[in-house]
């Protein structure tokens, strides 16, 4: 029986087919399976999806052409390469997406009327190895590493135009890991702890992308990854600077079973990350309200996901006003 983050034993909802992945016709298994799920079915049949991958579609934690097992990097291409077709042929996306041997153009963006200019990123494709060694570690000189590239230089420059075009009201940054530097100590550790997967641990890419965006105050930064949920400012200098915009991480559908209102540690994270507004850690999604002058996001979550009868609930409401990189929960 697996264990959920609490420690307890939770029971399966679903049992896999098949091995772990490693050519197309395991990829084509799995995504088989999951869209055979009734309320997977619902939810892509209600709603226009903006689809974009994290690790998982591939591989772990995977980067470039390096993943976690340090395989032969043309083995782990062709793996890649399974993972990226089954992908494209699975999910709704359009003919710019079909992949060939240079990778996969997944980073795209979606104009919303004059209200919402939406930047759908890649962090993964382009990205430099994860520094540390991965995980989730204490501080280190490669935090800091100039040379770092959470997106890859070719993407960078297309974000840091399409930003200066200011074509709607609200700028939206759709994207995979936590931007937030958030320090994940629960105990009594000496040194600061990121999470080295996340823009945690790439300070250089980081503070460009903030520098980018600096001033308007009418940027949101969507992230998934944590399979929790977080709302909080983003600030220049590690965390310490200027807050030049707002980021919610999502929670996850089902990964993390049940969950909690509160995770263990969560007071002490919070009181060493002034910039955190809020938490939470149950399963759910978020429900954007956008108008010319707010941005409203409703974090929605259920009691349950091991059982049908889950109830659904608004969990916190965050709330920003146009101009002005901060967040008010309610």
């Amino acid at each position: 029986m697996p264990v959920g983050y609490d420690g307890k034993p939770r029971r399966f909802v679903r049992e896999h087919a098949g091995q772990k992945l490693f050519d197309l016709a395991d990829y084509r298994r799995r995504y088989a399976q999951y869209k055979t799920d009734s309320d997977l079915q619902a939810a892509h049949a209600a709603a226009a999806w903006f689809v974009t991958f994290d690790d998982h579609e591939v591989e772990n934690n995977w980067v470039g052409e390096i993943d976690q097992e340090k395989d032969p990097r043309e083995v782990f291409a062709l793996r890649r390469a399974a993972a990226f077709q089954a992908y494209y042929e699975h999910m709704p996306l359009r003919r710019s997406a079909f992949p060939g041997a240079a990778g996969m153009q997944i980073y795209r963006r979606a104009t919303i009327g004059n209200l919402l200019d939406l930047h759908l990123l890649d962090t993964r494709q382009f990205r430099t190895d994860q520094p540390c060694d991965d995980g989730f570690r204490p501080r280190c000189a490669d935090w800091a590493d100039p040379a770092a590239q959470m997106m890859g230089r070719t993407q960078e420059a297309w974000l840091a135009t399409a930003l200066k075009q200011k074509k709607a009201r609200w700028n939206a940054l759709a994207q995979q890991v936590m931007m937030m530097p958030l320090d994940r100590r629960t105990g009594d550790e000496p040194a600061p702890i990121r999470n080295m997967d996340s823009w945690g641990g790439y300070d250089a890419p980081r503070e460009r992308v903030l520098k980018m965006v600096e001033g308007p105050g009418n940027m949101v930064v969507l992230t998934g990854d944590e399979h929790q949920n977080y709302a909080g400012v983003l600030r220049t200098e590690g965390g310490q600077g200027d807050a030049v915009a707002v980021e919610f991480v999502g929670t996850s559908i089902t990964s993390g079973g049940d969950g909690a209102d509160r995770r263990i540690g969560e007071n002490r994270i919070r009181a060493r990350n002034p910039f955190l507004a809020w938490t939470n850690d149950r399963r759910g999604y978020l429900l954007c309200d956008l108008t010319t002058d707010q941005w409203k996001t409703d974090f929605r979550t259920v009691d349950t996901v091991t059982r049908p009868d889950g109830v659904i609930k608004t969990s916190g409401t965050a709330t920003v006003e146009h101009g002005r990189a901060a967040v008010t929960m309610t």
